[in-house]
């Protein structure tokens, strides 16, 4: 753990602060669309409201001193909660995109992964709730606050999405395919964690299929 927290100690935050200030003096004049800056990645999993006005605050701080530098440059801020929530006090900011992991639910996403094993409860159920189907529960769970952003004219994509190499295969691709039809639906840019590795598609070390060069 880092010896001080980010969001309640002025000393870690007037650190933060020269980071972004150097990183967009060393950048300024790059096209946003070759480079963005994602501020803060999958802030911590204290969803109180306190602790989301700390994020706030923090993110504000950072964006505050890019702007002085760097007026124009494309910012992504994450959802709270490790990225699942959006974060109201980052909504409408000029060319600030919110940013949502999703790997909900972890019971199945994270199945097998041997550094959660303490806290989560892994099951190869998918669907997950028999009451529902698997695109209604990711509507539902995941999507639909989300959804309500876009009609509100917040930008935002999907930053995070991925499933651990040892969840079985059927449930696996099932769930994938259900999370990418809900985002092509909702035109929501996204990105795979990771394309090479363990939750990716290259070299995942899974052992229930046969990978060809």
């Amino acid at each position: 753990a880092e010896p001080k927290d980010l969001f309640r100690d002025a000393d870690a935050q007037r650190v933060f602060v020269k980071h972004w200030t150097a990183l967009a003096k060393r950048y300024r004049g790059i096209p946003n669309d070759e480079l963005s800056f994602d501020l803060v990645n999958e802030p911590p999993w204290d969803i109180s409201r306190d602790h989301r006005e700390l994020y706030v605050n923090v993110c504000r701080l950072a964006i505050d001193a890019i702007r002085r530098v760097d007026p124009e440059r494309f910012i992504v801020a994450e959802g709270y909660y490790c990225g699942e929530h959006y974060v109201p006090g980052l909504c409408g900011l000029h060319n600030v995109a919110l940013s949502m992991h999703t790997y909900r639910p972890m019971s199945l996403t994270h199945y097998g992964a041997e550094w959660t094993k303490q806290w989560n409860k892994w099951s190869d159920k998918w669907p997950l709730d028999d009451r529902l189907s698997g695109r209604d529960w990711l509507k539902r769970h995941v999507f639909d606050e989300w959804e309500g952003m876009s009609r509100k004219g917040v930008f935002w994509h999907v930053g995070e999405i991925g499933i651990y190499c040892k969840a079985p295969r059927k449930q696996s691709l099932a769930w994938m395919e259900e999370n990418l039809r809900l985002m092509k639906e909702l035109n929501a840019g996204w990105s795979i964690w990771n394309l090479r590795g363990a939750f990716g598609i290259i070299d995942s070390g899974r052992t229930d299929i046969a990978y060809e060069d």
